[in-house]
């Protein structure tokens, strides 16, 4: 009696929801707030601690920030927050250029990030895109300079074969990579030489863009088949046939401007190898054929 004689009212729970309902802000007020921050409502106000779908003026994104945490400046947009934070910690510009200077380098344009790759004019002229880190470790300076594959003269581009796949790559002109594939019971299936190691490395990455970006072509090994390297090259004999594969290079070649190439043709071009390839060396897989560990091609 005492408490209603004071004008606590009869219940709890109305008396509650009154108290939010008069404290409760309207969708104006609280839309100016998110306005100040940045943010466009795009839907009515329903409450301090709901997500609010708004608009981030800055991105374009739509985010649903609550209220509470906008008015504690939390900003609302995630993806813009994670690059201030970024940005923040980014090494000074005038020192990453010194670290590029060390190792005669010249920057031709801003610096974007330590794991990014950074246009520089090398000492001998040519043009390459090191990152920051691989500089600083003393790595990937100048391929043209550092390098044991000749970006800047001849090369040669070819492809291999086994019952299974074909494997694109690119080597120095008279080297032993081929024979290295061939060690391990790849067949080589054509090859074309080609100006400078950059034409072919150019010509192989853009047959496995091809492959993975617009066929979406998975891989046709992993790396324990392929002790030598070169696993991600690879694709299915009966997705990619050497044929359709140098066709498609021929294309590309023309493309890039370059002259006429000529390919050297095996009879694998067409015909499909009988083994395939295996992770043991020519010695070794003598060995696991005479111990019967390993049957005979056709076998």
């Amino acid at each position: 009696m005492a408490n209603l004689a004071a004008g606590q009212g009869p219940c709890r729970e109305c008396g509650q929801e009154a108290t939010h309902t008069a404290q409760q802000l309207n969708h104006d007020e609280a839309a100016a707030l998110m306005r100040r921050a940045g943010l466009e409502p795009l839907e009515q106000f329903s409450g301090v601690d709901r997500p609010w779908r708004c608009r981030h003026g800055r991105c374009g994104r739509e985010v649903s920030p609550t209220y509470t945490n906008t008015k504690r400046g939390q900003g609302g947009c995630r993806s813009c927050a994670a690059q201030d934070a970024s940005a923040r910690l980014l090494m000074p510009e005038p020192t990453a250029r010194a670290i590029m200077n060390a190792s005669r380098l010249e920057p031709l344009e801003p610096y974007r990030g330590s794991n990014k790759p950074w246009r520089c004019r090398h000492a001998c002229g040519r043009t390459v895109t090191p990152t920051l880190n691989n500089v600083a470790a003393g790595r990937g300076i100048c391929r043209y300079c550092n390098s044991a594959f000749p970006y800047a003269g001849p090369a040669t581009l070819y492809l291999v074969a086994d019952r299974d796949a074909v494997k694109i790559g690119c080597a120095k002109r008279g080297g032993t990579r081929i024979d290295e594939h061939r060690r391990r019971a790849w067949q080589l299936a054509w090859s074309l030489d080609v100006p400078t190691g950059d034409d072919a490395y150019n010509l192989e990455q853009a047959v496995i863009a091809w492959w993975r970006d617009e066929l979406g072509l998975s891989p046709a090994y992993t790396s324990d088949h392929m002790p030598q390297w070169g696993a991600t090259e690879t694709a299915r004999w009966e997705d990619m046939p050497p044929d359709s594969v140098l066709a498609r290079v021929e294309q590309l070649a023309e493309m890039l401007g370059l002259p006429p190439l000529r390919p050297h043709l095996t009879r694998y071009l067409e015909e499909r190898p009988a083994s395939a390839c295996t992770p043991l060396g020519s010695r070794d897989r003598r060995r696991a054929v005479a111990s019967g560990q390993l049957a005979l091609p056709g076998l």
